[in-house]
């Protein structure tokens, strides 16, 4: 483009040349504009896509062929590889819970609730966005603990007196650039799977939840 209108310039004179640019200009802004409007088609069709495809996996692997851990390793492979440019986390867990036993928040995914059998949180970020600072996330899951007799704390000082119910759990989490925060029942044969390890925290309290942050 330079090249074309400095010769227009040095052929043409300054009127040609300042026609020529502003033609060049005006066909930036388009091709910039058709760039912005086919990624945002690509991102829609792979949020679309993306469960289309889960929902045809737990179809074709029914739990009694197929145990939570090995789907959630399946999914998570198969999204990895045909998404490529983005990194995924897929936690399953049985479909028999009650709401109270899990609460979650996510991004870039999609929750399927009572799908042949099971339970599925699909989570996705961009290869190129900005990570979580897991070190950080680690350190607020360590504030909680638990002590026979007096159940699951939080910060020394808070006390969570509702461990039959996970959003008492959630609730308290702050981890502010994290993309998906899930807080499961143990018992609900719970596993989850993970495209990229440097950008999980996970933590087990007891034997009542496992909390995973993704981002």
């Amino acid at each position: 483009m330079r090249i074309e209108l400095a010769y227009c310039k040095m052929q043409y004179g300054g009127t040609y040349y300042n026609s020529m640019r502003g033609e060049w200009q005006s066909r930036i802004v388009t091709v910039t504009e058709k760039f912005k409007e086919i990624d945002d088609t690509v991102t829609n069709a792979f949020l679309v896509q993306s469960k289309a495809d889960t929902k045809e996996t737990a179809h074709d692997n029914r739990p009694n062929s197929m145990g939570n851990l090995d789907f959630s390793v399946k999914v998570c492979n198969k999204l990895k590889e045909k998404y490529y440019w983005r990194d995924w986390l897929c936690a399953v867990w049985d479909d028999d819970v009650s709401s109270n036993e899990f609460s979650y928040t996510l991004c870039g995914g999609f929750f399927l609730r009572w799908e042949y059998g099971r339970n599925i949180l699909v989570s996705s970020r961009d290869k190129t966005a900005p990570r979580m600072n897991v070190a950080n996330a680690k350190a607020e899951l360590n504030k909680f603990t638990f002590k026979s007799y007096v159940g699951i704390s939080y910060d020394g000082t808070k006390i969570i007196n509702h461990s039959s119910r996970a959003n008492t759990i959630f609730d308290v989490i702050n981890v502010n650039d994290a993309c998906c925060i899930a807080v499961i029942k143990k018992h609900a044969n719970t596993y989850w799977h993970k495209s990229d390890y440097t950008r999980v925290a996970t933590k087990a309290l007891h034997i009542y939840w496992w909390v995973v942050i993704f981002g």
